[in-house]
């Protein structure tokens, strides 16, 4: 990945609360950028999905913004710069949020060290210092001369205006994000499998198509199917999935011959089992303020979709039911929005009608002529 400009080294600073300038301990941090840059590049495709849709995966650079009011070395945000394949340069915003993970890493050492308690508020600066001469883990210049050559996504022309009529928006729809379709009977699939689980996770993965729009000059996933994980470990916080999983998963590609493609995965949280030691009336509180324990975005569920789905348009749905029986499953879609995996809006498609029979058909004919 080419970085243009000065090249910096970050920190961070942790603060016990609001108002305390008394600071616990400052860390050497080493972010990566290639989710951040990675949502930036596919930012700009959709801004105008060129024909081929091609994915320069070797360009961007990361550049501070100095905190509005002091300054230097703090940071206010970043600024994703991307470009390439004839492209102009995109820049895109990016909140201090993306430094959140690391924050957290750094507090439970503060916990360890008894400068914090388990729970308790803290908060935290970003500075960025600019290095002088080149950084540590720069290579060394070659004789040989390296053109990276963008991959071409498999994205097919298609007007959503069907899907847009057959379907009714879950959760914040945002026109800031790719549209994604997921269709009705997978959300019902995948609650009829968490049912079968009892107090274990399950999942699987979902398959189906990254469209252009023409007309809209704009890109939307359609997600087609899910194929269950097999051979996979569950566990009742925990669903790993093998190597044999992900062979069983490719064996189903080939045999539905549709050409879709991985656009991310699904899996269970059993909340209702997570609850079976809590007392009445936490779960009381719980339902009373109209939340879930199984609604969020594990650390470990975090890792597997980094290393497993880290394309800008992978998609991660969460099926949870409640601390009550009577709690209805709730769905929650996961995705990238400035580096980062965010609870997203989504279009649910309706259930599409079984084939009226012959008979039926003949009926209605005679009845039109």
């Amino acid at each position: 990945m080419s970085h243009d400009g000065p090249c910096y080294r970050y920190t961070l600073e942790l603060y016990k609360k609001k108002g305390d300038q008394d600071r616990l301990a400052t860390f050497a941090i080493q972010p990566d950028w290639e989710p951040a840059l990675e949502w930036a590049r596919f930012s700009a495709i959709r801004k105008n999905p060129p024909t081929p849709l091609v994915f320069d995966e070797d360009s961007g650079s990361i550049e501070p913004i100095w905190h509005r009011r002091v300054g230097s070395p703090y940071l206010e945000g970043l600024r994703a710069i991307v470009g390439g394949n004839g492209r102009p340069a995109a820049a895109f915003d990016i909140p201090l949020t993306y430094f959140a993970s690391l924050a957290r890493a750094a507090s439970s050492r503060m916990i360890e060290q008894g400068k914090l308690e388990s729970g308790e508020q803290f908060q935290y600066l970003v500075c960025a210092y600019a290095s002088e001469g080149k950084p540590a883990d720069a290579e060394e210049p070659s004789r040989f001369s390296v053109k990276t050559v963008g991959q071409v996504l498999d994205a097919s022309d298609l007007d959503m205006t069907r899907l847009l009529s057959d379907s009714r928006p879950w959760g914040p729809v945002d026109d800031d994000q790719m549209p994604v379709y997921v269709p009705q009977q997978i959300l019902e699939e995948a609650v009829a499998l968490m049912a079968a689980a009892g107090d274990r996770e399950t999942g699987g993965i979902l398959i189906g198509h990254l469209h252009r729009d023409p007309g809209r000059r704009e890109l939307f996933l359609e997600v087609t199917a899910q194929v269950q994980a097999q051979y996979a470990e569950q566990e009742l916080t925990r669903l790993t999935f093998t190597p044999e999983t992900w062979t069983a998963v490719d064996a189903a590609l080939a045999l539905r011959a549709r050409g879709e493609i991985y656009v991310g995965w699904w899996h269970t949280h059993p909340a209702r089992h997570w609850c079976d030691e809590c007392p009445p009336e936490t779960r009381a509180r719980c339902t009373a303020a109209g939340r879930s324990s199984g609604d969020f975005f594990s650390a470990h569920d975090v890792a597997l979709h980094r290393a497993v789905f880290p394309r800008a348009y992978s998609v991660a749905l969460v099926i949870s039911d409640g601390c009550e029986s009577t709690d209805p499953p709730i769905w929650r879609l996961f995705g990238w929005r400035y580096g980062m995996l965010m609870a997203r809006g989504f279009h649910v498609l309706r259930t599409c009608p079984e084939p009226p029979h012959a008979s039926e058909v003949a009926e209605t004919s005679e009845v039109l002529r």
